[in-house]
């Protein structure tokens, strides 16, 4: 007798994850594994000080990537990285967002040709000086947002190029300038209910790289027309226009590791010369 499985299609889901010295990070793969219908294989780039591959490699469905702590690539680097490979669809997500068990079947009926699902809730945006600003509202159902959410994005795998335009960024602007694309070329962007994933507020860490590099870019390429938003403008009742350069140099400064014959753990790693004093 065959069981209520064997009707179901099983799907290749491939997984981003990117995480920054989270010590939970075992746990919430388990998780995420545990509460799927579909075969899941995740893609982790683990910065952290310590290289956790021994552990991760014993399952056969986690490709792991050790980051050094203080390496300056940013989070659309690595995920540049996972982009490939034959798979139904495709999930990036963070290592705060936690889903129940069937999270995989209800996205994936969700997700059509031209659907992405991201966030939850629904949501409405104004501009405010530099940035988008979220407003959110408490909803039991589905809804069209037209925003991309950085927590968790959701689309079949033969679109997920499109993920590859927020490279030039390492944080902040990657929502607006993935909304702006996908509301271009005519998707459409679902938000789920309330109760689908619970967040889990980390402490906030610090990073090795600027979160808000390539941002001045990203503004001045919307200013300039490189970037056409009228279709997201239009949805959303906003002018992104109005949106303001930041003040201050957001770029980081050009980092180039450099091996030298001593073991340094210090500033002088970043000395193009090094010198010394002898005493005779």
């Amino acid at each position: 007798m065959g069981t209520a499985l064997d009707s179901i299609s099983i799907k290749k889901i491939k997984v981003f994850l990117y995480s920054y010295k989270n010590k939970d990070l075992l746990d919430f793969c388990i998780n995420l594994k545990k509460n799927s219908i579909n075969n899941i294989f995740i893609d982790i780039y683990d910065q952290n000080t310590v290289d956790r591959s021994e552990i991760f490699n014993k399952d056969s469905n986690i490709k792991y990537t050790h980051v050094q702590w203080d390496d300056r690539k940013g989070i659309y680097y690595y995920r540049l990285m996972s982009l490939f490979g034959n798979f139904d669809y495709f999930l990036s997500i963070s290592d705060s967002t936690i889903f129940k068990f069937g999270w995989d079947s209800e996205l994936i009926k969700e997700c059509g040709d031209k659907d992405i699902v991201s966030g939850k809730n629904i949501i409405s945006l104004n501009i405010d000086k530099f940035f988008i600003k979220e407003n959110y509202k408490i909803s039991q159902t589905i809804t069209e947002s037209q925003w991309i959410n950085k927590d968790f994005i959701f689309l079949k795998m033969s679109n997920a190029i499109f993920l590859s335009k927020s490279k030039f960024l390492k944080k902040y602007g990657d929502q607006l300038v993935l909304s702006i694309l996908f509301n271009e070329h005519g998707f459409k962007i679902k938000s789920m209910n309330d109760l689908f994933y619970d967040k889990i507020y980390k402490e906030k860490k610090y990073l090795p790289y600027s979160k808000y590099h390539g941002y001045n870019k990203l503004m001045l390429m919307i200013k300039n027309k490189e970037i056409k938003g009228e279709k997201f403008e239009k949805y959303h009742g906003i002018d992104l226009s109005n949106l303001k350069l930041l003040p201050f140099e957001t770029d980081d400064v050009p980092y180039y590791k450099a091996a030298y014959s001593i073991d340094s753990e210090n500033e002088t790693r970043f000395h193009n010369v090094l010198k010394k004093i002898e005493i005779v």
